[in-house]
């Protein structure tokens, strides 16, 4: 009985112990900035030690508990799929019965649409629904960084496959990410834009009468399952403003939106993709990791304070960065454009949209974005992935000026509110709320070093309808 008293004892000073050390080291934080962690000349134990003290925390999510009793309730809940009178409309529900007799039973989704035959059979949706979404959330806790080099094989094959290109398992010589900035209308980039082989754009962003800007070409679709929830109300899920054979890849803001991916899957031509929950997790700890890192050196406060400046439980990235980040997985030089801010510009060309959402750090995304530039290997998590980046140069989109060194952030605030929703064409929000934006840089250039380049080119002149044209390929 002693022995298990002194051992119980000892296991509560070592537990103290480090605990008191950890608390020591976080309030020492609180007495300067740290320096920019990867600058090898000023670099210091504090500052290596504050490093892994971001890299862990990155790696936490507050949110997870959350998302996880969410998809245990979907996972166990009851499906109904029926067609409703005049079987024009077709309806499923999700809902879980009330635990106690008196409990009523609760839905936890309903999405009403238009039917179609090659819609899943009534008894083939739960099934089906229960394998995506546990197969997605088993791969989102299995977390691992070399996700980054299975997108080749994730994205770009199915998409090779569909199109009867050759499957070379090589990326994309070069590849244009176009974000949705106003600042895209201060410059004439759609000649460069559409040159590139491969073009990528947000959450089905209008193209029509901004070409001369934007470029007219459209390679794949990204967007988020908000968009493609609203895109299943349509008849045949219209999801497609750049043409019907134009791919879309996206990525699960909610765990029910699996229903909504095979509703519209099961109508489209083109291949309909969900990124990887890896590859989502991935993401997820790279934004959190620069944000905690930028809030650090500009207050010089504790990251364990963070959250008070931050949703924690609902933080996350933009589509934006998530599609940069596939780009760099999938292509050997990667463009952006239209990630920039000013005053002066509208948030997005397209639309009359005052803010975005709240929940993301674009500062930080920024920082993300100048470090694949100026010290790609030394960027957390992403360092690991067995992907090379190495930088070429950018082009700032509000000067219109090619430059090596980022240096043009300029600071304001939105004041006046704005909707989620506003008069575009087509949906445009994001996982979260709305933002106050700071910044006004310009587009960058990657270059992503690999042995080798893929041998064809794609090209697709976007409509603002479904197109039945075949993707064209130029053979070098």
């Amino acid at each position: 009985m002693n022995r298990s008293i002194h051992f119980a004892f000892l296991l509560l000073a070592v537990v103290a112990a480090v605990v008191s050390y950890r608390s020591i080291a976080r309030r020492g934080l609180m007495l300067k900035p740290i320096q920019r962690l990867y600058d090898e000349e000023n670099e210091s134990l504090d500052a290596g030690a504050m490093n892994e003290t971001l890299f862990l925390l990155a790696a936490q999510e507050p949110g997870a508990t959350e998302l996880q009793r969410n998809v245990a309730d979907l996972l166990s809940a009851n499906l109904e799929s029926i067609d409703l009178p005049g079987e024009l409309y077709r309806q499923i529900s999700i809902w879980r019965r009330g635990v106690k007799p008196r409990n009523r039973s609760m839905y936890l989704a309903r999405i009403t649409f238009l039917a179609r035959p090659e819609h899943p059979q009534h008894d083939q949706v739960l099934p089906e629904f229960r394998r995506l979404l546990g197969d997605w959330f088993r791969n989102r806790r299995d977390f691992r960084a070399e996700v980054m080099s299975d997108l080749v094989d994730h994205i770009k094959r199915p998409i090779d496959l569909n199109n009867h290109y050759p499957d070379s398992g090589k990326r994309y010589p070069t590849c244009a990410v176009v974000g949705n900035s106003g600042v895209l209308l201060n410059a004439d980039h759609g000649d460069l834009i559409d040159a590139h082989h491969l073009v990528i754009r947000l959450n089905n962003a209008r193209i029509i009468g901004y070409q001369r800007h934007v470029g007219a070409k459209t390679s794949l679709s990204f967007i988020n399952s908000n968009v493609l929830h609203a895109c299943a109300l349509l008849e045949g899920c219209f999801c497609h403003p750049y043409g019907d054979l134009v791919p879309v890849v996206f990525y699960i803001c909610q765990p029910a939106h699996f229903i909504e991916y095979m509703i519209c899957n099961s109508t489209h031509k083109s291949p309909l993709l969900v990124t990887d929950g890896r590859f989502d997790a991935l993401c997820s700890r790279i934004v959190k990791y620069y944000s905690l890192k930028l809030f650090v050196e500009e207050t010089g406060e504790s990251p364990s304070t963070w959250g008070t400046y931050h949703d924690e439980r609902w933080f996350h990235y933009s589509s934006g960065m998530q599609a940069v980040v596939l780009a760099v997985g999938i292509c050997d030089k990667v463009s952006i454009f239209g990630f920039g801010k000013s005053p002066q510009a509208r948030h997005h060309y397209h639309t009359n949209q005052k803010r975005e959402l709240d929940l993301h750090d674009y500062l930080a995304e920024y920082e993300f974005y100048r470090d694949l530039i100026e010290r790609p290997q030394s960027i957390p998590f992403l360092k690991d992935a067995g992907v090379k980046v190495s930088f070429s140069t950018w082009i700032d989109a509000t000067r219109g000026v090619a430059r090596g060194v980022s240096e043009h952030v300029e600071q304001y605030d939105y004041t006046d509110t704005g909707t989620l929703w506003d008069d575009a064409d087509w949906p445009v929000a994001d996982c979260s709320r709305t933002v106050l934006m700071k910044t006004a840089l310009g587009s960058w250039k990657l270059h992503v070093d690999a042995s080798v380049a893929s041998s064809f080119s794609l090209s697709h002149l976007m409509t603002h309808r479904p197109s039945r044209q075949k993707p064209q390929i130029d053979y070098k």
